[in-house]
Parts: C-alpha cells; structure tokens; sequence
C-alpha cells in the first residue's frame, strides 16, 4: 500500500528510452529506467583524412535529417577523434547541436557540413614530391633544380595543395629522386 506513495524523481531531464520494471514488479537493486538528455545532442560525423584538416572543436557545422525534412540544424564541432582501426583513415568528427525542441532524436541519421575557413595554395602533382613525407618537391629554377620545403594543405589521389611555392613554379615529377640540389637540368614538357 505505501508503494503507492513513492515517486521515482529523476536528477536530470530526458526522456525515457529504456524501462526494466513492469508495473507491480519488485524493482530491488536493479536499474529501472534510462533516460537521455535531448535537449543537446552530439552527432557523430565521418570524416577522412583529407576533409579533416582545419576542423577543430568550436568550428560551425550545419546538419540535416532526412527525418525531419525542409529544416537545418546548427551546431558546433565538440571534438574529432582519430581512427580507432588500424589501417583505416576514417576520423569522427562529434558536433554538439542545441534541440531544445527535442526535434533531433538519438539514433537519426543526419548528414553535416562543416564550415572551413578559405585556404589557399598551389597544385602540384602528388608524383612531385621526393618522400612519403610530404614536405619537399624538386623545382626548377632557371637551368638548375632547386629543393623546395612545402606544407600539404590537401591532397587526393592525383594532385595536393600546398603551400611555400608560387604560382607557375616548375616541379620535376619524374626522376626527381635522381637530381640533386644546384645540379644543371634541361626542363621538358
């Protein structure tokens, strides 16, 4: 008779997902419920390598739900994590958006775009460069081949963007491991 004074108060808002004890069972020591707080969600998004630079925690993202049609959802890049597998490039970038409507709900699909700022440089085919570092090309500079240090800003399977060489720098990309800096060279196309 006094079960019918308890009230179960939860310490914080949500909704349930979960419910362990049905009506007249003794709840014990066990979980009776699960809740989950709706009114910020976090989605998670996939991202490769490529994509993944510049993103970084605070940066706005904007997603949709096919489930919720004709509406966009403002967000914010809470974190990215790196690749758990081994041999994978696959990063998940973790956006916390505001749903105080309680449109989202967890478990929805939604698709993200995240706004990066303009960055620019200049294309070089991904053959040019001397190692799998990344970070030198051979150029030539008049009649003599030159070492260039370059940043990869982002690259693909054919061509990167980089950074610390002009526009219209002529690069070797065939036999560049066989030239050596200050060495003369005849340049062909």
């Amino acid at each position: 008779a006094q079960i019918d004074k308890a009230t179960i108060i939860s310490p914080v808002d949500g909704i349930v997902v979960n419910r362990n004890l049905n009506p007249g069972e003794y709840p014990g020591t066990r979980q009776i419920f699960t809740l989950q707080e709706v009114a910020r969600v976090y989605a998670e998004l996939n991202a490769y390598g490529t994509q993944i630079t510049g993103i970084a925690p605070g940066t706005d993202a904007v997603l949709n739900a096919p489930a919720v049609p004709n509406r966009s959802f403002a967000g914010t890049v809470y974190s990215v994590l790196s690749p758990t597998t081994p041999n994978t490039n696959g990063f998940v970038v973790k956006v916390l958006v505001p749903n105080a409507a309680r449109t989202l709900r967890p478990g929805m699909n939604v698709t993200g775009n995240i706004s990066l700022p303009p960055r620019s440089g200049v294309a070089v085919p991904v053959s040019a460069f001397l190692d799998d570092t990344h970070q030198t090309v051979m150029t030539v500079q008049g009649d003599t081949a030159k070492i260039a240090r370059v940043n990869e800003i982002v690259e693909d399977a054919h061509y990167a963007v980089v950074s610390g060489l002009t526009a219209n720098t002529q690069v070797v990309t065939n036999g560049q491991t066989s030239v050596t800096d200050g060495q003369k060279v005849l340049a062909s196309l």
